[in-house]
């Protein structure tokens, strides 16, 4: 029962699921380019994943849902035949791998071999190490969870075809509610 007071931090995964998120129409879009996008903030904070939404600030990184909508007669490739600006100039767009490394919960990875505090007894030492190889699993498998909804819904990279309206995520090196307008290179 103590061993799982010890594993309270750890947080589990909830699935975004970007596809089934409200998107609100950017200026862009209403001007009936060939090209629309629509982009939502906070998809780790709204889905209850306060750990992951902790380390986006704490990084300066922000995960977002994005949809794109390709009304043009070319394939497009993302994120090579677009750009993303933000206040300060063209924002680049992350590759999966290291916004999964950035965010994932890591508070103990580093600490494989726990020794017996000084001055406390061998019980506690039990204690405490039964509590962390819990938490430690919970965060393993929230991770796993991450890395596979990352795998599944990451957009770059990714062709979009003529007629095809792709909804997904994509993690930018800004900081959360920053203005940042989407569109294609010439």
């Amino acid at each position: 029962m103590l061993a799982l007071g010890w594993a309270g931090c750890a947080a589990s995964y909830h699935p975004i699921q970007p596809d089934t998120l409200a998107f609100a129409a950017l200026p862009d879009s209403l001007a009936q380019l060939p090209v629309n996008f629509a982009f939502r903030y906070h998809v780790l904070k709204d889905a209850g994943n306060r750990k992951y939404a902790k380390k986006e600030k704490r990084h300066g990184i922000s995960l977002l849902a994005l949809r794109i909508v390709n009304d043009g007669p070319d394939t497009l490739s993302f994120p090579q035949d677009f750009y993303v600006l933000g206040p300060s100039g063209q924002v680049n767009i992350l590759w999966a791998d290291m916004v999964y490394d950035r965010l994932l919960q890591d508070k103990f990875q580093q600490k494989a071999g726990l020794e017996v505090p000084i001055g406390r007894g061998f019980g506690d030492a039990v204690v405490n190490n039964a509590g962390l190889g819990i938490k430690r699993s919970i965060e393993r498998s929230a991770n796993e969870k991450f890395g596979q909804e990352l795998d599944s819904f990451y957009l770059a990279p990714c062709y979009i075809a003529p007629g095809v309206t792709m909804v997904g995520l994509v993690g930018l090196k800004v900081e959360k509610d920053t203005y940042l307008r989407f569109g294609v290179k010439e």
